[in-house]
């Protein structure tokens, strides 16, 4: 249990790390990105909450009873969820920041849409994989896997468009920008 959990644990303590750092590097920007930055933050602490919780239910709880082991426990479905609000919200920080340094409204517009899209897929999976009822029902669970692949396609697409528009924009804008200044570590 202590292994399974410890790559999470890691993730939210740099997360913890980076979350200090900006409020202490950027204290006057605005407040909602101030705001989205605690949430981001706190739904990582929730989702590490809900993975512990799942693994700890199948594999310290039922781990002498095969039957449970085909039941989803709802934390994981929670916690998938949960995983896809935290990349709407940095999504859609990105479509903002896409926009800002590009001046261009319609490809601000067209990332958001994409982030959107990827989002209705994502929570549909979610809301299907919480209700394909429990326990699991393979043909249940093929629907649920082309809904994840198509939301993992689209947001592949998103942080690749994403990733080049910013990188594109930031080598174009001035050298010190605010909004070009690159990670320090």
């Amino acid at each position: 249990m202590e292994i399974i959990s410890m790559y999470p644990s890691r993730c939210l303590g740099v997360l913890t790390v980076q979350t200090s750092r900006y409020y202490y590097a950027f204290p006057n920007d605005g407040r909602p990105v101030k705001l989205a930055v605690a949430v981001l933050w706190t739904l990582g602490a929730f989702q590490l909450a809900c993975y512990t919780q799942s693994f700890y239910w199948w594999f310290v709880t039922n781990y002498h009873n095969p039957l449970a082991q085909q039941w989803l426990p709802w934390e994981f479905a929670i916690y998938s969820l949960n995983a896809t609000c935290s990349s709407l919200i940095v999504q859609t920080f990105f479509a903002y920041r896409v926009y800002s340094l590009s001046g261009n409204l319609y490809l601000g517009v067209l990332v958001q849409g994409l982030v959107l899209l990827q989002f209705g897929f994502s929570a549909a999976s979610c809301i299907k994989l919480f209700m394909i009822g429990l326990p699991q029902k393979p043909d249940s669970c093929k629907e649920c896997d082309r809904l994840a692949e198509v939301w993992l396609i689209i947001q592949a697409i998103a942080d690749l468009q994403v990733h080049h528009l910013c990188v594109t924009y930031c080598d174009i804008g001035a050298p010190g920008s605010r909004i070009c200044i690159p990670p320090q570590f």
